[in-house]
C-alpha cells in the first residue's frame, strides 16, 4: 500500500531469533536515499547502541535522484 505525505500507516513485523545486524531500505524508486536503516537483534542493547554507526548509502545507486509528480 502506498502511503501518501499526511496519512500513517503502521507495520508489524516478526524480529529474527538469531542475533544479527540486519539491514533494510524502502524499494520505492528513489527512496532508498532517506528510508533506510539497520536493525540490530542483541541480547545486550547497551553494547549495540555503543558499536552503532549510520550505514552509508548503497554505492551502486549513489547520486540516484527522484522527484514526484505533481497534482
Amino acid at each position: 500500500q502506498l502511503v501518501v505525505s499526511g496519512q500513517n500507516e503502521s507495520l508489524s513485523v516478526i524480529v529474527p531469533l538469531a542475533e544479527g545486524v540486519y539491514e533494510y531500505v524502502c524499494t520505492f524508486p528513489g527512496h532508498w536515499v532517506t528510508m533506510w536503516g539497520r536493525l540490530v537483534v542483541t541480547s545486550d542493547p547497551s553494547l549495540a547502541v555503543a558499536a552503532a554507526d549510520p550505514a552509508p548509502p548503497a554505492a551502486a545507486v549513489a547520486g540516484a535522484t527522484h522527484g514526484h509528480p505533481g497534482k
